[in-house]
């Protein structure tokens, strides 16, 4: 049989101070990326 936990999930955010900071960097990050690529490319 297979065994079962019982243990609640908790993710790595745990507080919303942190889901702010995972947030901003998820729509930020990328723009820079872009940006960059695009520069690349450009030169």
């Amino acid at each position: 049989m297979s065994e079962q936990h019982d243990e609640s999930h908790t993710g790595p955010i745990k507080t919303p101070k942190q889901l702010l900071w995972v947030s901003f960097a998820a729509f930020v990050v990328p723009i820079f990326a872009i940006i960059g690529i695009v520069k690349l490319i450009v030169r």
